[in-house]
């Protein structure tokens, strides 16, 4: 890919490659899809690389042959800004290339690159997603906060038996979330019928607790 890059591509095609795939990257990764943002991280570094060169390389009369050094160094400094890990960013290239000669240039630009970074007070992207994620967490844990699951045995002859959900008059601080028959759990609906030796889940609050068990216990007992 490096080898294909000339000086003859114009800036605004550098930057509508760098644009869309941003954007390709950040709709794949929002979507859920799993591919990735070591790759594109990369990419996104070359394109802008790629652009540098274009603008650089003519106005200070430099040699053409150094276009792919620029997209190296850029690569480099990007994902060491992005990911702060400016030795793996540094081997990466290396082993890409499969040179050392631009292992001193590399240590350079990722240690200005990560200075940067710093003083901005970007944030490490892998620290972001890690945040993130604990943060989701934690909502889903605060909303099952204060409830509990309470199961109740329907017996013969009481008033849940041979009868339809929607014909019981179930406590209103609860919820019907399961029956469980012969060793399968059965999703309820209105018209789904309750048997003797089903075990019904419900799903209420810790304050209604109490009144939620007695309530079941007068439909569910004999």
């Amino acid at each position: 890919m490096i080898d294909q890059l000339t000086l003859t591509w114009g800036i605004a095609f550098l930057c509508l490659i760098f644009v869309a795939k941003f954007l390709i990257s950040l709709i794949s990764y929002a979507s859920g899809v799993p591919g990735g943002i070591f790759f594109p991280l990369l990419v996104l570094g070359a394109s802008l690389g790629s652009i540098f060169a274009t603008a650089v390389i003519p106005l200070l009369h430099l040699s053409p042959h150094l276009f792919p050094n620029f997209i190296i160094l850029a690569m480099a400094a990007t994902f060491t800004a992005i990911v702060r890990a400016p030795m793996t960013g540094i081997l990466l290239l290396v082993e890409m290339t499969g040179s050392f000669d631009h292992l001193l240039p590399l240590a350079f630009v990722s240690l200005i690159s990560y200075i940067v970074a710093e003083l901005l007070h970007s944030k490490p992207i892998y620290d972001s997603l890690l945040h993130n994620l604990l943060t989701a967490d934690s909502e889903i844990a605060t909303e099952k906060e204060g409830h509990i699951m309470i199961e109740a045995l329907v017996q013969f002859d009481s008033e849940a038996d041979h009868q339809p959900v929607q014909n019981l008059h179930l406590p209103k601080d609860s919820l019907l979330i399961s029956i469980q028959r012969n060793g399968e759990k059965i999703i309820p609906r209105g018209d789904t019928l309750l048997h003797a030796g089903d075990i019904a889940t419900f799903l209420t609050t810790q304050a209604q607790e109490v009144s939620v068990r007695q309530k079941i216990k007068h439909l569910f007992t004999d």
